[in-house]
This record gives C-alpha cells, sequence and structure tokens, in this order.
C-alpha cells in the first residue's frame, strides 16, 4: 500500500526577533541614562552641603532646566514615532 499523503513544504524560517531585542537596548539606555542624571544630580546636591537652599552650582546659572528636558523629550518622541512609522 502506497503513502498518499502529500508532502507540504515548510514555512519560512523564524526571523530572530531584531526590533525586540532593539527595543529593549533602547528602553534599558533610555532608563540608565534617566538614573546617571538623577544619580549625578543628588550627588551634586548631597556634596553642596547639609542646607538646601546652598549654592551648589558654584555660579553656573541654569535658566530653564525644565525646557531642556522638555527639548530631550521632544528629541526622543521624534525618533520613536519615526521608528514606528518606519517599522510599519
Amino acid at each position: 500500500m502506497s503513502d498518499i499523503t502529500p508532502t507540504l513544504a515548510s514555512g519560512r524560517p523564524q526571523r530572530p526577533r531584531t526590533q525586540l531585542v532593539a527595543t529593549g537596548f533602547a528602553s534599558a539606555v533610555c532608563a540608565m541614562m534617566m538614573a546617571g542624571a538623577l544619580g549625578f544630580y543628588m550627588a551634586r546636591r548631597h556634596a553642596s552641603g547639609p542646607h538646601p537652599g546652598s549654592d551648589w552650582l558654584d555660579g553656573l546659572a541654569v535658566p530653564n532646566p525644565q525646557f531642556d528636558y522638555a527639548l530631550l523629550a521632544l528629541v526622543a518622541s521624534l525618533v520613536t514615532a519615526h521608528w514606528a512609522l518606519w517599522a510599519s
């Protein structure tokens, strides 16, 4: 008796999950960057003395740090949005 079961071609090989790995690395980099900035701030603040209002930047004026972080977040959002468009 002969076997009449057709032989099916195997599907395409599974792609490695490069985008998932890259996204994980990018998320880790962002988290480490924020942790480093927070650690630097806390170290400088601690080194300035026991009083919270003491001069801890040695005459360096930071006029608007909120704008700098907002601009950094905008650039990160632009990169993420373009990456999402490219991936789709």
